[in-house]
Parts: C-alpha cells; sequence; structure tokens
C-alpha cells in the first residue's frame, strides 16, 4: 500500500500549521476545521489533475511551488464561500491561510520527490494510492470542489484494515515500484519475441515481393574447365584469320590504279616493227603471286579446325 500523503502532513504539519492559523486570528478549532478541509482538497485535486492531465502538469506544479497554479484550477471562489458558511469568518484571512496550507502541502510533497527520487514514474505511483487514504476524509462537496467525485458518498476506510506506514517504509516502496517499472521498460525482447517478429515481418516481404525459384544448376564438369582455355585459342585463332583475309581483301580493293600507257597509235606515231632474231631474247613472262592461294588454304585449315574444337567441347559438355 502506497504511503499516506494525509496522514503524512498531519504527522509531520500539523503543530507547525495550526499555530501559523492561529496566529492569523482563527481559534483552535477553526484552525482545526480549515486544517482538516484544505489539505484533503489540495491533494483530492492533485490526483485529479493526474488522472485527467497526467504527472508531467502535477510535477510542475510541485517543483514550482505554484500556489496560483493550485487555485487557477480550481474555483477559490466558491472554497472561500463555502469555509466563510461554515466558519463566519473574515475571508480575507481564510485566503491567507488557505494559501499558507497549499503552500506547506506542495512543500512536503518535493521533499518527499527529491528524498526518493521519484520522477513522473514515481510521482504517479504515489498519487494513484491517495484515492483510498482520501475517502471519507472530509465532505462530499469537498471532492466535488477538488473535481474527484469518486470519493463521494465513499465511507472511511477502518484504520485496522489498512498497514500502518512510516515515511522510511513509504519511500522504500515507492523506491521498489519505481524500479520494477524502470526494469520493466529496460527489459530485453525474449527470443520468442524476436522470432515472431522476424517472422511477421518475412510474411510482410513475402506478401508484397514475391520470390521467383530458379531452377539448380549443374555445375561444370573438371574436363570443361580444363579445355575452355584452348578452345578460346583456337577461336580466337580463328577470328585472327578472318581479320587478316578482310584486310588483304580491303588493301586489293583500295589500291590505287596503276597508269595504262596507251596502245592505240596516234596519226603522228609511226610503227617501227621489232624483229626479235630469237625466242631467248624475249622478256620471261610474270608468274601470278601464290599469296592469295596459301591464304585461302590457312583460312581453309583454320576453320577445320574450329569446327573440330567446338565438337570436342559440345562432347566432353554432353552428360
Amino acid at each position: 500500500m502506497a504511503l499516506s500523503l494525509l496522514q503524512h502532513i498531519h504527522t509531520t504539519q500539523a503543530t507547525v500549521l495550526h499555530q501559523a492559523v492561529q496566529e492569523m486570528g482563527l481559534n483552535t478549532a477553526q484552525a482545526t476545521t480549515i486544517l482538516d478541509w484544505t489539505v484533503p482538497l489540495v491533494l483530492a485535486h492533485l490526483v485529479s489533475l493526474n488522472q485527467r492531465h497526467g504527472t508531467g502538469l502535477v510535477l510542475a506544479l510541485v517543483n514550482t511551488q505554484a500556489v496560483n497554479g493550485i487555485w487557477q484550477t480550481l474555483d477559490q471562489d466558491e472554497w472561500i464561500s463555502q469555509v466563510q458558511k461554515q466558519l463566519n469568518f473574515d475571508p480575507v484571512v481564510l485566503q491567507l491561510a488557505s494559501d499558507h496550507i497549499v503552500n506547506v502541502v506542495l512543500a512536503e510533497i518535493l521533499a518527499l520527490v527529491d528524498a526518493a527520487s521519484l520522477g513522473e514514474e514515481g510521482l504517479n505511483e504515489l498519487l494513484d494510492g491517495q484515492t483510498e487514504h482520501l475517502q471519507g476524509q472530509a465532505p462530499d462537496w469537498i471532492w466535488q470542489q477538488a473535481g474527484l467525485t469518486a470519493l463521494c458518498g465513499q465511507a472511511a476506510v477502518q484504520p485496522e484494515q489498512t498497514d500502518t506506514m512510516d515515511l522510511a517504509a513509504g519511500i522504500a516502496s515507492l523506491n521498489k515500484l519505481v524500479r520494477q517499472a524502470a526494469n520493466h521498460a529496460n527489459q530485453p525482447i525474449s527470443e520468442s519475441t524476436m522470432s515472431s517478429i522476424e517472422l511477421g515481418q518475412t510474411q510482410h516481404h513475402d506478401a508484397e515481393h514475391p520470390t521467383i525459384h530458379l531452377a539448380p544448376q549443374r555445375d561444370a564438369g573438371c574436363m570443361t574447365r580444363v579445355f575452355e582455355p584452348l578452345i578460346a585459342l583456337v577461336l580466337l585463332g580463328f577470328l585472327y584469320a578472318l581479320f587478316m583475309c578482310s584486310s588483304a581483301r580491303t588493301d586489293l580493293i583500295l589500291a590505287p590504279p596503276m597508269p595504262v600507257a596507251s596502245t592505240i597509235p596516234s596519226e603522228e606515231s609511226i610503227l617501227t616493227p621489232i624483229i626479235l632474231a630469237d625466242e631467248s631474247e624475249l622478256p620471261p613472262m610474270s608468274h601470278a603471286p601464290a599469296n592469295a592461294t596459301e591464304l585461302q588454304l590457312a583460312i581453309e585449315e583454320a576453320q577445320r579446325t574450329g569446327a573440330q574444337a567446338l565438337q570436342f567441347s559440345d562432347n566432353s559438355l554432353s552428360p
């Protein structure tokens, strides 16, 4: 069970608050009444703010000791009017007394937050446990004024039904709750959870991007890897021979024509016959160059060798 802030403030600050309020002109009964009403009002309003607006707002009010901030979220005029009807006292003094009590309550809560290093999580745990301690401790109109109407009509919890808890035990309990919350937040994700997440991501990926299954490929044999360089060399030789043949034909086509002397005699030229006494004096006959024949034979030999190499490669690759 969480520490009772109401009990803690009454235990530690009741005497000081009674004395301060009586110095403002109130008698003992009036000081007791305004104290018994204002402390539950402030605590119930903080619980209501924590439930409706989050612990961050409550922590900001506590850290800044913003008494005006508490009254801005409450109807201070309505509060003073109700208290004046019950006590029949000067409303200015009642307002000063209420401000002083609110200031002490905020200061005491801030001291607890600093002592236990609660932060938002610890303060939230502390305020969540105050509802049970507040029920039946003030009239219903105070709960309505504080905005915590869930306490209206609730009877007070009997003292024997609750465990008395001092300040040290309360701080220890709050620290335990904070550590448990921190450990739960920092707990690593289990392997089963990670597997579920990965499976969900895989299924989502498969739904958007279907997998294409390829047929298994047969590894090349050892003989194929050995003869691949030889086949490549043969093919390169064949391509080189074709290139040389094409170059030779291009040279023959692009060669400039030789000038041919005209054999038609002109009218002015006089034909003079040449009489040879012997055939030995005739010039030797020019033979056709044998380069074209040798090149043709080389091409045929390269084609025959390439065909044999391709046939051998197909035979080695076939299963």
